[in-house]
């Protein structure tokens, strides 16, 4: 296993995989079974040996972001091994404290988003009418490069996509994920990445399903 803090508890304050601030709310148990050994490559990589069936390996922590790195207030759902997440240093974990002490609208916020997360894990999207698609291709169309792709799915579809964060939600390769609407049709976005996380529309277009 790689090591890790063993002394991180649900309620913390953590950097993680990710770039921001982040609480815990839970820490899972992991014992290694017949779907790990499937991506063993993967986790020979991380764990450096084989592990038996059954063998406890690093937990899982689950967290709700509060801040992006430049101390913006964001939400969502983050899940990585305990080994990506660390406690902030003192004066880093103080600044953060304070800023969520001034404003209590960022743990709500963080709440919220991080609940509807949670939702979208449990259930089947929705799927969207091929009325609402004419309506999300005159968006796309308008949209100019830059914007928030959050901001950008809420506007297309807002029972689909709201408060989903990009890389937790969907499939990704590279910089571009691709989003099941119906049978006859996909979304494919084209984004960047930048600091504190955000990610930028490049582009998107909707797509007809061969069928």
């Amino acid at each position: 296993m790689n090591p890790y803090d063993e002394t991180l508890e649900i309620g913390d304050i953590i950097t993680s995989y990710r770039k921001g601030f982040f609480r815990i709310t839970e820490i899972q148990r992991r014992f290694y079974n017949e779907e790990d050994e499937k991506h063993f490559d993967h986790l020979e990589a991380k764990y450096g040996e084989r592990p038996n069936l059954g063998d406890e390996y690093n937990p899982l922590v689950v967290s709700r972001k509060l801040l992006d790195s430049k101390y913006k207030k964001r939400g969502g759902k983050e899940s990585c091994d305990i080994s990506f997440c660390a406690r902030l240093r003192p004066e880093e974990l103080k600044r953060v404290q304070g800023i969520l002490e001034a404003d209590p609208s960022i743990e709500q916020n963080s709440i919220r988003k991080y609940d509807e997360a949670l939702r979208a894990d449990t259930k089947e999207p929705p799927v969207v009418t091929d009325d609402e698609i004419s309506g999300m291709k005159a968006v796309l169309e308008q949209c100019a490069a830059g914007q928030s792709v959050e901001g950008l799915l809420e506007r297309l579809c807002p029972t689909l996509f709201c408060g989903i964060e990009i890389a937790n939600s969907f499939v990704n390769s590279g910089k571009q994920f691709a989003v099941y609407l119906n049978d006859n049709y996909t979304i494919s976005i084209i984004y960047d990445e930048v600091d504190g996380g955000v990610t930028r529309f490049v582009s998107g277009e909707i797509l007809e399903r061969n069928t």
